[in-house]
């Protein structure tokens, strides 16, 4: 099988930075697969407008990668049995494949897949109010892709209670290669009860993340327990928010030494930090599986978060590490439970060695094997 691969643009601060080459390390190394990278340009280094990525720098990225697409596509043929993938549904530009496709025969048409990471049929999601032409382009996709991919069940709902389901819909995880992540941390870590009283906060400070329900709940559980050392970890050099008011608040807790900030951490040192903490918050209304909680089960750190859209079923509906929406009292006393070793005994690195399998769960459905839930393994 050919497999043409659209990788996102990569940003040190974000996932996207080990995406990219996790997927290609996993699909190159298979010997049935001519796996073709069609890479764009980057315009920035770093996202300067917007929440998620750079919105000028998406938009040359997937621009100029759609252009290196037609012309591979040009010079060198396809079949339909091969396949074209992009890693984020939204790419600009993404028009000009089935233009050219339906012009050939249909032996020579590969099918196209698209991970949709949340769009518009999320409200917490920054393209939520651009939905009255954004719901348009999502529209374009369904009706010309042989599949789409998201990561949880609770998300594919949403695509189709909004009408997003005139293709197939795949709910197979989110890729990540624990392998490589463990490589990147400390060669030695020590079971949580044997770690500091530390907490870490590894969301954006962005609206949708809760921020201040975060800062609620390390208020009151510095109340009952003082000295828990609570630190909000970024790759970015500095914090950023479309909240100003987090940001006025964060800065005053933090020189009250409440919070410990870190900023421009690097993958090694954010890692150190998740595998010396106790426990990760998580406050965010907006999270389809979420990256820092398969990250934090790879070093054994108990994630909690929100009984909320996909958490429960990312956190297998362990009690323990679940509270009830916005509930700062609930929070805070299962946080000193997680503390105290209330998660010790249960399967924390469960999700990441599920996730591991993820983008091999993908090329199954790029060849049309049966594929299992990956909830239910």
């Amino acid at each position: 099988m050919r497999l043409f691969y659209l990788p996102i643009e990569a940003y040190p601060e974000r996932y996207t930075e080990l995406l990219r080459q996790w997927t290609v390390q996993r699909w190159g190394s298979r010997s049935d697969i001519e796996l073709h990278v069609v890479n764009g340009d980057l315009l920035s280094s770093g996202i300067g407008v917007g929440q998620v990525l750079d919105a000028f720098g998406r938009t040359y990225w997937s621009t100029t990668q759609i252009a290196a697409l037609v012309r591979l596509l040009r010079d060198v043929g396809a079949t339909s049995s091969d396949v074209i993938y992009f890693d984020d549904l939204f790419t600009p530009g993404y028009e000009a494949v089935p233009y050219i496709l339906d012009q050939l025969p249909v032996e020579a048409r590969p099918r196209i897949f698209a991970r949709n990471h949340a769009q518009s049929v999320d409200p917490n999601d920054f393209v939520f109010p651009m939905r009255r032409w954004m719901r348009r382009y999502e529209e374009l996709v369904y009706r010309t892709a042989a599949g789409v991919i998201c990561a949880s069940t609770v998300h594919a709902e949403m695509m189709e209670a909004a009408l997003l389901d005139t293709t197939a819909i795949h709910v197979l995880g989110l890729p990540y290669d624990t392998v490589d992540v463990r490589a990147r941390g400390p060669q030695v870590v020590a079971p949580c009860s044997s770690r500091p009283l530390k907490v870490v906060y590894s969301s954006r400070l962005d609206a949708e993340k809760c921020p201040h329900f975060f800062m609620d709940v390390v208020e009151a559980a510095l109340l009952r327990r003082p000295g828990i050392d609570f630190v909000v970890c970024t790759g970015a050099a500095k914090l950023r928010s479309n909240d100003p008011t987090a940001l006025v608040r964060l800065h005053s807790l933090a020189a009250a030494r409440a919070i410990r900030v870190a900023v421009s951490q690097t993958k090694p040192t954010y890692y150190t930090e998740l595998a010396t903490a106790r426990v990760q918050l998580n406050t965010a209304k907006q999270d389809f599986i979420s990256y820092t909680a398969i990250e934090a089960s790879t070093f054994g750190t108990p994630t909690l978060a929100p009984a909320f859209r996909s958490f429960p079923e990312t956190l297998r509906n362990r009690s323990a590490q679940l509270y009830a929406p916005w509930c700062v009292d609930e929070a805070v006393n299962k946080l000193l439970s997680l503390l105290d070793g209330s998660a010790e005994g249960t399967d924390v690195e469960w999700l990441a060695r599920v996730q591991h399998q993820t983008l091999d769960r993908i090329l199954a459905v790029f060849r049309d094997e049966p594929v299992p839930a990956w909830a239910s393994q």
